[in-house]
């Protein structure tokens, strides 16, 4: 990263968790005495892997890392270094209780792999996690593009409850600061009412998070009057939980389409002025959708260079990525999401639409959660079938005879799997692999 492009930290601009709160100033301090560890070290040649699970101290050595032009990877702190090592020659590991400092004696030379300075993992909940190779300063045009978007104001209180090794996470943190917010980071293991009192605790007026925290706070938001401004992204957010938001007036709800490979978030549907509850909006002006046989195309110069173990780390061809998503785009250029590509599948040859499916059983509102997906039946073939997450097993002929008028037979999950807890992420996504393999 070039000396003009340093990092700006807003004037207003605070960082909290359940111990610390940090001003601008401190912060500075801390990134002064780390920033004095990395000049000893050459920036295309070093990689510096960033622990989770320190709170405040994880996102201070981000900003330390980017705002020096080092190539930083925020990770779990499971996460093993093996795979990295023979592309650099040293390798830091940042941990508040630990620096550690690897010098590597082979590097596998790779021009391209110089032109990037953040890694970030998808979440790997429809396959193998992937290393994603991203340019800070495009991270940074998609944070001022939302953060515009919604029309941020300085000196709010804004709280995500997500690990930061995130991808959303990270954005959110970003966005945070160039509204000059104070950032309220929980890294543990929350629950609904946790949750819940630390909206409340922080008075917090910006909120964050996947599709399962969003449902537990329209559950609970009369308790919540300093909320203003809430962000979803994800997985789906089922329709009863969309439509209370949209009948709310006291706060403005977001509803967000990001790809890692994009850099951010790619489209935003401000639910209060919005007419359509399944559509996540337009995307913003530095992208341009197209679909092709339902598939979803995004051309735009602020895609990543590629994926970390592939032979080559070039920009995707003619800037163009095919998403895996299925949707189109109304009259009016709003995205209209279907699911996954791998979701939709031939039975019969009829296509079965996976999201469809989920939707109708969410309204029976007998569940509190679903994840429907091809599975195979002895003599029919590709058949949809489906886990949900219970208090106590349903009746299964209850259920089908509530949902026949509503589903073409194929449609009818043909089996069904009771968990009183679906397998989730650690970003609370279900663990679809999971599931799968215990057929």
């Amino acid at each position: 990263m070039n000396k003009k492009n340093l990092l700006n930290i807003h004037d207003n601009f605070e960082l909290a968790d359940s111990k610390n709160n940090f001003n601008k100033t401190q912060i500075q301090k801390y990134m002064h005495s780390i920033s004095k560890l990395l000049k000893k070290y050459e920036k295309k040649k070093t990689l510096v892997l960033i622990k989770n699970g320190n709170g405040i101290y994880f996102w201070m050595n981000i900003l330390s890392c980017v705002n020096e032009g080092y190539t930083c990877f925020p990770i779990d702190s499971s996460y093993k270094i093996n795979e990295l090592k023979n592309y650099y020659k040293t390798i830091i590991i940042l941990d508040k209780k630990k620096i550690s400092i690897k010098n590597l004696k082979k590097i596998v030379k790779n021009k391209n792999i110089l032109k990037f300075n953040f890694i970030s993992a998808t979440s790997g909940s429809t396959g193998k996690p992937k290393l994603i190779l991203l340019n800070f300063d495009k991270i940074m045009t998609n944070v001022i593009k939302v953060k515009n978007f919604c029309k941020l104001k300085k000196k709010k209180n804004y709280l995500i409850a997500i690990p930061g090794y995130f991808y959303s996470s990270i954005l959110h943190f970003f966005t945070a600061l160039v509204s000059g917010s104070k950032f309220i980071f929980i890294e543990e293991k929350i629950f609904p009412l946790d949750l819940i009192n630390s909206l409340e605790k922080f008075n917090v007026n910006y909120f964050g998070g996947p599709p399962i925290h969003n449902k537990w706070v329209i559950d609970s938001e009369k308790n919540l009057t300093k909320l203003e401004k809430i962000f979803s992204s994800g997985d789906f957010l089922e329709n009863k939980t969309i439509k209370k938001y949209k009948s709310k007036k006291n706060f403005e709800f977001y509803y967000m389409y990001g790809i890692t490979e994009a850099s951010g978030r790619v489209c935003i549907n401000n639910l209060k002025n919005s007419s359509r509850c399944n559509s996540v909006g337009k995307p913003l002006p530095i992208y341009k959708l197209m679909t092709r046989n339902n598939d979803i195309y995004i051309k735009s110069n602020y895609l990543f260079y590629g994926y970390y173990f592939k032979k080559n780390f070039e920009i995707p061809n003619k800037n163009i990525y095919i998403t895996g998503d299925q949707g189109n785009i109304d009259k009016n250029g709003n995205i209209i999401l279907h699911g996954r590509k791998d979701d939709v599948f031939k039975s019969s040859g009829i296509k079965i639409f996976t999201q469809k499916i989920k939707n109708t059983l969410i309204e029976s509102n007998l569940f509190d959660d679903v994840f429907v997906y091809k599975g195979k039946l002895k003599n029919y073939g590709n058949v949809p079938f489906c886990a949900y997450e219970s208090s106590k097993e349903i009746n299964i002929d209850k259920l089908k005879s509530l949902i026949k008028n509503k589903l073409d037979n194929f449609h009818i999950p043909k089996k069904f799997k009771w968990y009183k807890k679906l397998p989730r992420l650690r970003n609370n996504k279900i663990d679809r692999i999971k599931i799968k393999n215990n057929d």
